[in-house]
Parts: structure tokens; C-alpha cells; sequence
């Protein structure tokens, strides 16, 4: 079983974004400090938007995941101390809940660059279309204007 799990970490076929930062720092004679966050975005047949962030202190322990349904609902799930918590949130409440949460910025600006680049796409392929419109005419007519010039001098 440890191996289909290692075997679908490493499978990057199908990744479209990947964002991960991992900060691990012992010191002697203390427990380990651990950071973890992750973002894997996936096309959305193959998983969609998946985030994790991942503290342990001491015997401290807090642990955020959202995982993208094929509803395109999230399931976000909070571990704290050994208590978990599980939601299923739609993309606006999700954006709330985790607006509120310290640590969880990295995902806020994620989710807003996602839905902004798609409509930044649209709007530019707009624009060029018309500016090259408006361009073949001006060109048109000063063609035609130049020819009216040189028919006159003759």
C-alpha cells in the first residue's frame, strides 16, 4: 500500500501547479520543528485543487488540507491536537474560512491568480481581435487616401 501512495506522489503527468515549501529544524535536545505547505493543482477530472499546511511544535500539532470534489465543492479538513474538524465548502466560503486562518495566505493568493488569469486570457484575446480591426481599416484608408493625392497631382 506504501508504494501506490509513493508511486501517486511522484506522478507528475497530470500536475499543472505545484507549489511546496518544506522547513524542518532540529535542535539538540528538542523535539523537531516542522512547516510544511503544498499546493497541487490538477486538471479537473484528475483532482483539481489540492492545498496542505502542515505545523508540528513540540507536541503541538496543526494541520489544514482542502481537496477539490468532482462537484467542485472543497473538503477542508483541521486536525488540532488530535481533533479533527471536516467541512465541505463552496470556493466563496472556502476563500472566507481561509482568509481568517495565520498561515494560510499563500492560499488566498492562489485562488485569487487561478480565477484572475483565466479572465485576464479572455480580455486579451478580445482586444486583439479589435485592435487589429481597427488597424486594417486605418491602414485601408490611407491607401485610399494616398491614391486620391496621386490622381489629383496628375
Amino acid at each position: 500500500m506504501s508504494n501506490e501512495k509513493s508511486r501517486k506522489r511522484t506522478d507528475k503527468r497530470n500536475l499543472l501547479f505545484l507549489h511546496l515549501i518544506t522547513n524542518k529544524n532540529v535542535e539538540k535536545g528538542k523535539d523537531p520543528i516542522i512547516y510544511e505547505e503544498e499546493i497541487r493543482q490538477y486538471a479537473k477530472d484528475k483532482g483539481g485543487i489540492q492545498f496542505k499546511l502542515f505545523k508540528k511544535k513540540g507536541d503541538k500539532l496543526e494541520k489544514y488540507v482542502g481537496k477539490q470534489t468532482q462537484k467542485g465543492t472543497f473538503i477542508f479538513y483541521v486536525v488540532k491536537n488530535n481533533k479533527k474538524d471536516e467541512q465541505e465548502l463552496s470556493l466563496d466560503d472556502l476563500k472566507k474560512v481561509v482568509k481568517n486562518i495565520k498561515g494560510l495566505e499563500f492560499v488566498v493568493k492562489f485562488l485569487k491568480t487561478v480565477n484572475s488569469n483565466s479572465k485576464i486570457g479572455r480580455a486579451r484575446a478580445r482586444r486583439k481581435r479589435k485592435s487589429k480591426r481597427k488597424s486594417k481599416r486605418k491602414s485601408k484608408r490611407k491607401s485610399k487616401s494616398k491614391s486620391k493625392k496621386r490622381r489629383r497631382k496628375r
